[in-house]
C-alpha cells in the first residue's frame, strides 16, 4: 500500500431521512457455449446522485442531490476508531448508528492509514449514510513518477472493491493540499522560485489527472473532486 503515517482517508456522510435504505442481493452467472464459466453472489443498494455546480452571486454551488433530494448539513468530526483495526468492529457500529439517531446528514470521518473495512461500508449503505472517499494520499505530496504509478494502482483497486456501495457519493483526492498547506508551502497556481513550478505540476497530474481519470474509467456514475477545500476544480 501506498498510505504513509501522514496520510488519511477522509469520508464525509450524508444522512438523508428518507425512510428504509433497502439493501437488493444480486447473483450474477457468466455462461460461455452454454455452460457456466463464473459467478458471483453480492448485495447493494439503489440510488442516484448528482452533484450540483450551479451559477450563483458567490460563484457556483456545491450540492449533493441524492434521489432528486437536495441534501441538509449537519457535520460531525469522527476520528480513528481505534489504533488497531481488529478492534473496532462493535464501537463502529455503535457510533454509526449514533450518527443516525442523531440525524446527522454530514459525518466527516478522519481515519488514518488504512482505507475502511467492508462492514464499515455495509453499515453505512444499511443506514443510509452516504460517504465523502478521499485516497489515501489524502495529505501526501505528489512525488516521482514511481509514486505516481502506485496511487494510480492503489486507487484503481480501491474503487473497484467499493463502488458498489450505494454510500459512496462522491471520490476525492486530497485534504488540504490544493489550497491549504500547497499555498502554505509556495506551490501554489502561480509559482515564483524554487521548486515551485514542479511541485504544482505534480500536484495537477496526480489530483486533476490520475485520480480523476481513474474516477471516471470505473464509476462514472460518482462524482469527483480534488481537493478539501477545492473552490473552483472546474477551473484548474
Amino acid at each position: 500500500m501506498i498510505c504513509r503515517f501522514k496520510s488519511i482517508i477522509q469520508a464525509l456522510c450524508i444522512r438523508l431521512d428518507t425512510g428504509s435504505q433497502p439493501i437488493y442481493q444480486f447473483h450474477a452467472q457468466v455462461v460461455i457455449d452454454g455452460k457456466p464459466a463464473g459467478e458471483a453472489d453480492a448485495k447493494a443498494g439503489l440510488r442516484s446522485v448528482v452533484l450540483r455546480r450551479d451559477q450563483d452571486q458567490w460563484g457556483r454551488s456545491f450540492e449533493f442531490v441524492v434521489n432528486g433530494i437536495p441534501s441538509l448539513r449537519k457535520e460531525a468530526d469522527v476520528i480513528p476508531f481505534d489504533s488497531f483495526p481488529s478492534r473496532v468492529a462493535t464501537v463502529q457500529q455503535r457510533i454509526l448508528q449514533s450518527a443516525k439517531r442523531c440525524q446527522y446528514e454530514y459525518d466527516r470521518l478522519w481515519a488514518a492509514v488504512i482505507y475502511e473495512s467492508q462492514q464499515f461500508y455495509d453499515l453505512c449503505d444499511e443506514l443510509g449514510l452516504m460517504v465523502w472517499q478521499s485516497s489515501c494520499s489524502a495529505i501526501s505530496k505528489p512525488g516521482i513518477y514511481g509514486f505516481k504509478q502506485q496511487v494510480e494502482r492503489e486507487t484503481e483497486y480501491q474503487i473497484e472493491r467499493l463502488r458498489n456501495h450505494s454510500s459512496i457519493v462522491l471520490w476525492s483526492g486530497n485534504n488540504e493540499i490544493g489550497d491549504g498547506d500547497g499555498s502554505q508551502l509556495g506551490w501554489t497556481r502561480q509559482p515564483t522560485s524554487g521548486s515551485a513550478p514542479s511541485l504544482w505540476q505534480d500536484y495537477l497530474t496526480e489530483f486533476s489527472g490520475i485520480l480523476a481519470r481513474s474516477a471516471a474509467r470505473l464509476d462514472p456514475e460518482t462524482p469527483y473532486w480534488p481537493s478539501s477545500p477545492s473552490a473552483d476544480y472546474d477551473e484548474v
